[in-house]
């Protein structure tokens, strides 16, 4: 999956491998050029060394996951009772025919077809839909999400009349299943699109209105005067990471001499997981990356991820997940300039 020459990801063989949803976040994984060794590294913490906490934590997790609200680990959980001459209900509690599985609940049971069918997606189940889980993530990656929303609510509908059958002896009609998917729809969006907004108080906002306009032409005067230029020789590199889009990382850098003159300027967009601290390593990354191609070998760069400038500053043990990778790669071409140095500016 991975370019050897570039050490970069082939999008092609992963969107011909795994499902879509997979492949964004193996896409969203760093990767970078400069050689480094295996090491053995805990996914549980940023550092990437074991912690007893963060152990205790993921046993935690892993007890949560297992909790018998869900009908896949529900049905798991009755067929291993009866494995242990546990009288109990293994068959679907509405047609008393088959054993009650995840596909079978939602699927292949019925009640549910008869919901699904006469809902407003007209979903009809066939002998070539065999995993109800499989034919949910592809109605994710295809359907507009107010058809997501509508198939969401089917799926509550269906596992609470079977709950409602179950503990409450209450057998609730599939056409007031289709009825309340509709329904608590319209209740989520109404809470959700609901005006809060907060009166103003007219007889102080002239006030706070000419202190807000000062407030702003000082920061605007502060942001204009923030730059301060390098020694002469020494060429100032500033960098910074955009995290707006969910799965993508903005990435700049602008090259200034000591006159203040733009040298040169570059922006990419390239997959990332929603983590600052990683996202503004791999914008030094970028940095130091693109003044060596430009042939820059006296720079001062500058970023303001304070966190990411002491890791590549000082002499500390670099961690073991995707940050330290970014630290490396730093440290890989640091030496290959004449004068390099880091610095923290405020933003």
């Amino acid at each position: 999956m991975v370019f050897v020459p570039s050490k970069g990801w082939n999008h092609t063989i992963i969107d011909q491998t795994v499902l879509p949803f997979e492949g964004e976040l193996i896409k969203q994984i760093p990767l970078i050029p400069e050689i480094k060794e295996d090491q053995l590294m805990w996914p549980h913490t940023k550092e990437g060394v074991y912690a007893v906490k963060s152990g205790y934590n993921l046993i935690c997790q892993w007890e949560q996951s297992a909790n018998p609200s869900s009908a896949q680990t529900t049905s798991q959980m009755r067929s291993q009772l009866c494995n242990r001459d546990v009288q109990c209900q293994i068959l679907c509690s509405r047609c008393l025919e088959k054993i009650e599985t995840m596909n079978h609940v939602f699927m292949e049971c019925q009640y549910a077809a008869k919901i699904w069918f006469g809902s407003k997606l007209g979903v009809r189940f066939t002998a070539s839909h065999r995993d109800f889980a499989e034919w949910l993530i592809y109605s994710i990656t295809h359907l507009n999400n107010n058809d997501l929303s509508y198939v969401a609510a089917i799926i509550y509908g269906i596992w609470y009349a079977r709950n409602q059958l179950i503990f409450e002896i209450n057998d609730i009609e599939d056409n007031t299943i289709i009825t309340l998917a509709s329904k608590w729809i319209n209740e989520y969006q109404n809470v959700n699109t609901k005006d809060t907004k907060v009166p103003i108080d007219t007889s102080t906002y002239g006030i706070r209105q000419q202190a807000s306009d000062r407030n702003r032409k000082q920061h605007s005067a502060n942001q204009s005067n923030r730059w301060k230029k390098p020694i002469k020789g020494i060429i100032k590199i500033n960098c910074d990471a955009n995290l707006a889009v969910e799965g993508r990382w903005g990435l700049g850098v602008l090259c200034r001499n000591f006159e203040g003159e733009l040298l040169a300027a570059a922006t990419w967009e390239i997959p990332g997981i929603a983590e600052p601290i990683l996202a503004e390593a791999c914008a030094l990354y970028y940095a130091v990356k693109l003044v060596l191609d430009c042939g820059f070998f006296n720079v001062l760069i500058e970023s303001d991820c304070n966190k990411a400038i002491d890791l590549v500053k000082e002499e500390c043990e670099i961690p073991k997940p995707y940050l330290g990778d970014f630290i490396r790669g730093v440290f890989c071409n640091k030496t290959k300039f004449s004068y390099c140095n880091f610095g923290h500016i405020r933003r």
